[in-house]
């Protein structure tokens, strides 16, 4: 959209331009045809001149303020669409499977009838990488998520641990990354809607 009116003021600056440079020159031509070179003809001539260039410098002010406003609203645009970028990256790579992970344990039965939950720890392998997406209250809680799976890793060599190793993964934890989700939905909307 910006795009096609920056062209178009483009075109439109040039038209203005290229219409006062012929005028000038037509007026320019008109009088040395005619031979007039008598001092009245030189003043009007000057008069005409600086008049045609006044008005075309203040034109070319006001296509200067039309380009300045496009190029504030182009940054405006970019700002907001790398800020639901960032929200969206928060989400899809760390938050998302962070919940998964809580939220949906493995669960391993017993030939007696007892049962486990475990967390899969290759599920929090692939939340590593992106782990510097989380925010100032989260980073030491997920950071501490990820220490102690990688620990319970070395124990147990194995890829799924018992989730009361996790004594981080409480319900309140859960409620925290469940209430960050939807704050971030929220942001997320509220920057669409502007």
């Amino acid at each position: 959209m910006y795009n096609f009116k920056l062209k178009f003021l483009s075109l439109v600056v040039g038209l203005f331009i290229g219409f006062f440079i012929a005028l000038l020159l037509v007026i320019i031509g008109i009088t040395i045809f005619n031979g007039l070179t008598s001092q009245l003809c030189v003043e009007q001539l000057t008069m005409l001149t600086t008049t045609i260039m006044a008005l075309a410098s203040i034109i070319l002010a006001i296509i200067t303020g039309c380009y300045a406003y496009t190029t504030h609203k182009i940054l405006d645009e970019q700002k907001k669409l790398r800020q639901i970028s960032d929200i969206e990256k928060q989400l899809e790579k760390l938050y998302y499977p962070l919940m998964d992970i809580l939220k949906n344990p493995y669960v391993i039965y017993y030939v007696g009838g007892e049962k486990d939950y475990c967390i899969d720890l290759k599920k929090i392998d692939e939340i590593v990488p992106f782990q510097h997406l989380a925010s100032d209250e989260f980073k030491d809680l997920i950071e501490n998520f990820i220490k102690i799976a990688f620990k319970e890793r070395v124990v147990a060599v194995s890829d799924v641990c018992d989730v009361t190793k996790f004594d981080i993964v409480d319900e309140s934890f859960k409620e925290k990354v469940e209430d960050k989700i939807d704050l971030l939905k929220k942001e997320l909307q509220q920057i669409k809607n502007l």
